[in-house]
């Protein structure tokens, strides 16, 4: 304190007048001045609202990776800028102007942001962080004389601390049907992500998407550009498979065999990724053609020595597309008979088999599940006279050849009875009078499918007004060197008869038992007949003609003679 002599003009008349007045005392006045002084200090923010780490809680942790984020609004008494500083401790120092420092070490510092706004700063969790980490929050304002707030953890769900899961994998997806195992066009597919497939603590769901989905949104469970085929209910994955069924749409009737790819998407029961493969494929198998009907488009009706074409259709079913039929065998065979069978065709035999079908495929537009196959064979007279004929069609795709096939309804072969004679006449050429022709041969063959006898009978020859009687014809089956003068006997050699009117050769009723032949165009078991003319005499001159007859009866008629 100064003490200073108060020098103010009118004090000091005053303080003369008074002495004039007050002789007896003698005295002086001074003043005392203080001066003025204070410290103004700088209010630290205060919070209004949080702060608050989004949530992330024991019931809904952040998997590693992804952001916690931190908000809180402040204001400031003095209307500084603040900063949202989300420290490690509970200890925090403010900066010069500058953001403050945590001394523990910080989770995030916000930028500077104006009082009474809200403040937001992200903290990326990494695979190192802490399963349970404790945070303090603290607003502090951006002044040359900075201040913070004391510290707050905020409340409840979005209070410290934050948590931090790791990430949860997934593994590879069994697909198969909901039965058997394999996947067929027209099964529902059961896709399983087995135990051991998926690592993470909390419950997850599991979602199948079509091939085309891009991406998948957790938040309202659906594929993005894609079709949802299942969904898993929310499962232990530690206790139990994660499974859906659906998808009978993608193999449908008919799907071609081979690997297509679908995508699956894992969440956890708080709707974070999973992660895994997400594009993965399923196997749908070759399955074997089936048949669906038969189409008979004619019956057997060959004729005596000749053939009819067999033309027979079947419709073939097969689930992966008609394409896949690639070819088509099969036999037309007599179920009557004995076959054996290889590879689903029976032995060939024109008796009872053939299986030289001419068989094509016939799709239509685009690719059905059926195709229909036409089929035709050349069936000869020799052919088993049956009403147990059938057609039986292979059908062949890419994993081989379906023997299995139903067979035709029966059809029948009816009997089939005809001779043929290689020779075209009997001709003796010129006999003279009273003398006997040379032998001619004549061959008959059996032009059916019955074992045969013949009926053999002739007319007169004729030449204007004369004839030379049939009788004067003898023929034989043994040899063309008989004597025409022996007597007939019951071996020959044998009057030509004008009708057939007995059981005997001597009657015209040869007990030959002709056989089937095995081959249509062999002549093996042809037999043949040989005969003599002999000219009556005084026989007159001229060209004689006339016609033996030729006739099938069946094997069981004749019963004299010699039987081959």
């Amino acid at each position: 304190m100064r003490i200073t002599k108060i020098i103010n003009k009118n004090i000091y008349r005053m303080f003369t007048a008074l002495m004039m007045l007050s002789m007896i005392t003698s005295f002086a006045v001074y003043a005392a001045e203080f001066g003025t002084g204070t410290t103004v200090t700088n209010n630290p923010p205060v919070f209004n609202a949080g702060p608050s780490d989004g949530g992330s809680s024991v019931a809904t942790p952040t998997i590693a990776g992804n952001d916690v984020v931190f908000t809180a609004t402040a204001t400031d008494s003095n209307s500084d800028q603040y900063y949202l500083a989300i420290c490690k401790s509970d200890a925090i120092t403010p900066n010069n102007n500058q953001a403050p420092e945590c001394t523990g070490g910080s989770w995030a510092i916000s930028p500077v942001t104006d009082s009474g706004s809200q403040a937001s700063v992200t903290y990326t969790t990494s695979s190192g962080d802490a399963e349970t980490n404790a945070w303090y929050g603290f607003v502090c304002d951006k002044n040359p004389s900075g201040a913070c707030s004391v510290s707050s953890q905020g409340s409840g769900d979005n209070g410290s601390p934050f948590y931090v899961v790791q990430g949860g994998t997934f593994g590879t997806a069994t697909v198969t049907d909901s039965s058997d195992g394999t996947i067929a066009p027209g099964d529902t597919l059961k896709f399983n992500l087995p135990l051991g497939q998926v690592a993470d603590p909390y419950n997850v769901k599991m979602y199948i998407c079509a091939s085309a989905t891009t991406a998948f949104d957790y938040g309202n469970d659906s594929c993005t550009n894609g079709t949802l085929i299942c969904a898993s209910t929310l499962t232990d994955p530690s206790s139990s498979d994660v499974i859906c069924t659906g998808g009978a749409s993608l193999i449908s009737i008919p799907t071609a065999h081979g690997d297509y790819d679908y995508k699956i998407f894992v969440e956890d029961e708080f709707s974070n990724p999973v992660v895994g493969t997400e594009t993965q494929s399923y196997t749908v198998i070759n399955v074997p053609p089936a048949l669906v009907n038969f189409s008979i488009t004619d019956a057997p009706n060959p004729v005596a020595g000749s053939s009819d074409n067999m033309d027979f259709d079947a419709l073939v079913q097969d689930d992966n597309g008609e394409d896949e039929i690639i070819s088509a065998d099969g036999s037309f065979y007599d179920s009557g008979a004995t076959q054996n069978w290889t590879n689903g065709l029976c032995s060939d035999d024109e008796k009872k088999c053939y299986n030289d079908l001419s068989c094509s495929i016939n799709t239509g537009a685009g690719n059905s599940a059926q195709a229909s196959v036409s089929c035709s064979v050349t069936m000869w007279f020799n052919a088993n006279a049956s009403t147990g004929w059938k057609a039986h069609i292979n059908a062949s795709d890419a994993s081989g050849k379906v023997t299995d096939f139903s067979d035709s309804d029966s059809m029948e072969n009816p009997p089939i009875s005809g001779i043929d004679i290689a020779e075209a006449s009997i001709s003796y050429g010129t006999v003279v009078i009273g003398s006997t022709s040379n032998s001619v041969e004549t061959s008959m063959g059996n032009m059916g499918n019955q074992i045969i006898d013949i009926y053999l009978y002739g007319t007169d020859m004729i030449s204007g007004i004369n004839s030379i009687s049939a009788s004067q014809q003898k023929w034989d089956h043994v040899s063309g060197n008989f004597n025409w003068d022996d007597p007939a006997s019951g071996t020959g050699p044998y009057l030509l008869v004008t009708e057939s009117s007995g059981t005997g050769d001597s009657s015209g009723c040869l007990n030959r038992d002709i056989q089937v032949r095995a081959v249509h165009d062999s002549v093996s078991t042809n037999e043949s007949i040989y005969w003599r003319l002999k000219i009556p005499n005084e026989q007159p001159a001229g060209s004689y003609a006339g016609q033996n007859t030729f006739s099938t009866t069946s094997g069981d008629t004749c019963s004299a003679g010699v039987s081959y």
